[in-house]
């Protein structure tokens, strides 16, 4: 054996035998599993493990890879191992998606889930520069230094320098850097008097397939010296279009307009939808258009269906339903996404279709759906940790004929359908690759209710 670190151990020459839900891969010590990144299956790899963990999860560190896979490449960026952002960056794309397929189907088989094969997984059209929008740390050093990155994934609570992002639009990167010199300069100039360093903790920029810009500053409050440094940054960069300030506050946060246009505008499949400074919307812009065609195609609703849109936030899915069925009815519970829903109907001009501000379990009742009409079909695209039982009991004694299900987690979405299975089929399972470089995978599933 390896001389180990002091309060490690290391294994030696074992082979990695499968994927945890995490991303990392399964490697054993003959009595527990562990779980460890930047590996492939199939690989056989040392490791070292720190002595006191939990046993119910125990993480371990590749030392060194003595097989490597034939699918192993090295990562285009220079921050891999470091951020953690892009866990699958060392593998060929096209071998995520096999594995990504894996990843359902090891879920799926988990709870016992009866389902048709899988399609493959769709691929993005870009495996790298897709993302629309990220949030960048922000640090100010002793020695007058600024420091713009992201958290290591080990460890939150520090900043790393960036350099790169592959991931994300190139001209989003070069306005983060020129940003940062900025600030240095200001930084620098800065009397002793100014705060900033106190109330400033970073940054978020989106972008649409235009490459317009939006920049949002999480601020503890307003401040001079950002519209200072707002006044220097619009010049050189003609790609912002939008800037406002975040206000973190203990309720909710507040955001201030401060330069430029309200919001983006994004084209998807020839709809306009609104994006705002606090908006959700599809981190792929290059692969919604066919997430949103193919969730039409498995809804398949006729003019005589209402459909209910569940967690519909701006109304993107519930836009692209809307002209082939009779009704739309979507409902969320973020106020501010209701309101960009509501302008992207009034963008689009369409009548048949109602935007509701409300939570899904609460909302989604016998007294609501007696205003708004009997659900012929229902789409829910809920969160990473999926719905509710309670609300899918409530699903159910509506009897819809058909249910599509939007889910970006494998094992959520597998729990959750541990409690449809004896209600309705599962008809088809499509596989979207929304996260290239990552583990994240986005599942449409399309369910018919059973015969009584």
């Amino acid at each position: 054996m390896s001389t180990a670190p002091k309060g490690y151990k290391i294994l030696e020459n074992i082979p990695v035998t499968g994927w945890h839900s995490s991303g990392k891969g399964v490697v054993s010590d003959g009595r527990h599993n562990i779980y460890v990144s930047h590996v492939i299956p199939g690989e056989w790899v040392n490791v070292a493990i720190a002595k006191r963990q939990k046993r119910n999860y125990i993480a371990g560190n590749v030392i060194s890879v003595i097989q490597p896979s034939r699918f192993r490449i090295n990562p285009v960026c220079s921050h891999f191992e470091l951020c953690g952002g892009c866990n699958w960056m060392h593998m060929q794309y096209e071998q995520q998606l096999v594995h990504k397929k894996s990843l359902i189907e090891q879920a799926l088989a988990k709870y016992q889930i009866p389902h048709p094969p899988i399609d493959d997984v769709v691929p993005s059209p870009r495996s790298l520069a897709y993302r629309g929008k990220v949030d960048f740390a922000l640090n100010f050093l002793d020695n007058h230094e600024v420091c713009i990155g992201f958290h290591p994934l080990e460890n939150p609570h520090t900043i790393f320098p960036l350099k790169e992002c592959y991931i994300t639009d190139p001209q989003v990167i070069q306005t983060a850097i020129r940003l940062q010199e900025i600030m240095l300069e200001w930084f620098k100039s800065a009397s002793p008097s100014n705060n900033l360093k106190e109330i400033l903790g970073g940054f978020t920029l989106r972008c649409n397939k235009n490459g317009d810009q939006m920049l949002i500053f999480h601020t503890l409050q307003e401040s001079p010296d950002i519209l200072a440094i707002v006044k220097q940054l619009i010049p050189s960069n003609k790609s912002i279009k939008s800037i406002f300030l975040k206000l973190k506050q203990p309720d909710q946060n507040t955001f201030i307009h401060v330069w430029g246009e309200t919001y983006l505008e994004e084209n998807i499949n020839q709809w306009l939808f609104k994006l705002s400074a606090d908006a959700f919307f599809q981190p792929n812009i290059y692969l919604a258009e066919q997430l949103f065609q193919e969730i039409v195609t498995l809804a398949s609703p006729s003019t005589n269906d209402t459909v209910y849109d569940l967690y519909t936030g701006v109304g993107t899915i519930a836009i692209h339903l809307t002209p082939y069925a009779h009704k739309v009815v979507g409902i969320e519970n973020s106020e501010f996404a209701i309101q960009d829903a509501r302008y992207n109907q009034q963008r689009n001009n369409l009548n048949n279709l109602v935007f509701e501000v409300g939570d899904v379990l609460k909302t989604f009742v016998p007294d609501f759906v007696k205003i708004h009409g009997h659900p012929d079909i229902v789409v829910l695209d809920p969160p990473r940790a999926g719905t509710l039982i309670e609300t899918l009991k409530n699903m159910v004694i509506f009897r819809p004929k058909r249910i599509i299900y939007v889910s970006c987690n494998p094992v959520s979405l597998a729990w959750n359908l541990t409690y449809l299975r004896d209600f309705y089929t599962i008809e088809k399972i499509i596989p979207y690759d929304m996260f290239p470089q990552t583990h994240h995978v986005e599942t449409l599933v399309r369910l018919e209710r059973k015969k009584q």
